[in-house]
């Protein structure tokens, strides 16, 4: 496994162009989504169409709470004209916002083309079942698209100025495109995801948490959540080793430090999966086993050319540190958060039965949970003449 970095210098002027055609092809492909997806009755020309392609929600309390939703949207010009305009409609519904979206908008606003959602993190704190059942109800909402819980706003993330892209939307969703390449996050983080952990037993949502930091979006850690609403935000440390212990197949780097700065290991992992449950004495007995394939990337520990027989002390160096961090993790897990948001209910319920309380809180907190890691080095990766 290896990483190969690359820049290359444009002039604006390309730069320019190749945002008019990222902006005209995503138009594209979005209106003949929503034209298989709605059929042709009462269809209307594009030129016609405000069409979103990200949606941010947030609250606005005063007397009572008021729900704040902006839109970013795709408004095509003609002549490859194509714009993109954010908007914010205000009311007691999260569709009934839609009033005052339209009013604000001079073409007709339409759903079916977005791919991003943005959650504030006071909005999650509020409750997101009002979205979840959107999502579940309508089949014009894109449930493919992705989600995230924000530090800020919704709607001053969507008035940011973006960077790489042409659009906010864009932007956010490159940064969760990309999101599995390290940290151990799982490829998937669709709305429809969400969907799956809200209503499967034994499952709890857990949703990447974003900030703006210097003017920029960045995953900053996980939102966790208690039914609909968010109850705590983690730090990318901590993320990192709950998403090893929920995760299958997923990958990371791992720095392995000495007590000298300039000395240390770190290998690029790749991790999978396999969790047993047993029901013992009146409690669940877990048995986590997470094997780890390595390669070896940087080693400014040892002083030679390492071979395959050296490997067996880096890989029970990697073993002790991963698993010291994860009982760590697991007891912080189960006497201060005492919510199970490693998933392990799913595996009782699953085992044993659904619908009958096996995948509790309660269950989880009393439970005897052992990690076992397994590291492979398969390569050094080093030349040798």
């Amino acid at each position: 496994m290896g990483y190969d970095y690359t820049y290359m210098g444009v002039h604006n002027e390309k730069v320019e162009n190749m945002g008019i055609k990222r902006k005209v092809l995503i138009l594209i492909v979005i209106c003949l989504n929503i034209f298989f997806s709605s059929g042709c009755y009462k269809y209307q020309a594009v030129e016609e169409l405000a069409i979103a392609i990200g949606l941010g929600y947030d609250i606005e309390k005063n007397d009572g709470v008021i729900y704040a939703d902006t839109s970013e949207t795709l408004l095509f010009k003609g002549n490859k004209q194509i714009s993109n305009e954010v908007m914010t409609g205000r009311s007691n519904t999260i569709y009934t916002t839609q009033h005052e979206l339209q009013s604000k908008m001079p073409k007709k606003w339409v759903l079916g083309g977005e791919i991003i959602y943005i959650i504030s993190e006071e909005r999650a704190k509020f409750g997101i079942k009002d979205l979840i059942d959107a999502l579940l109800r309508n089949q014009i909402r894109k449930d493919n698209a992705y989600i995230v819980i924000s530090k800020q706003r919704a709607q001053d993330v969507f008035n940011l100025k973006p960077h790489m892209y042409s659009t906010v939307s864009e932007e956010v969703y490159s940064s969760l495109e990309y999101l599995y390449m390290e940290n151990f996050f799982k490829i998937n983080n669709e709305a429809y995801n969400v969907l799956q952990m809200y209503y499967q037993e034994g499952r709890k949502i857990v949703i990447p948490y974003i900030e703006i930091i210097e003017n920029r979006i960045q995953v900053t850690g996980l939102a966790l959540f208690e039914e609909d609403k968010m109850v705590k935000k983690i730090d990318m440390g901590e993320a990192r080793l709950i998403n090893l212990l929920r995760n299958n197949n997923v990958i990371s780097s791992i720095g392995i430090t000495s007590e000298k700065a300039d000395e240390y290991y770190d290998l690029i992992c790749k991790s999978k999966l396999k969790v047993k449950v047993i029901y013992d004495e009146d409690k669940f007995n877990y048995d986590i086993t997470i094997n780890i394939r390595a390669e070896l990337v940087t080693d400014s520990i040892d002083k030679k050319i390492l071979s395959a027989k050296e490997a067996p002390k880096i890989e029970n160096l990697v073993k002790k540190h991963l698993e010291k961090a994860l009982d760590e993790e697991i007891e912080k897990m189960q006497s201060v958060y005492k919510i199970d948001w490693l998933d392990l209910g799913k595996y009782a319920a699953a085992e044993f039965g659904r619908n009958k309380n096996y995948s509790s809180d309660e269950n989880f907190c009393d439970a005897k949970i052992n990690v076992n890691v397994k590291v492979k080095i398969s390569t050094f990766g080093q030349v040798q003449k």
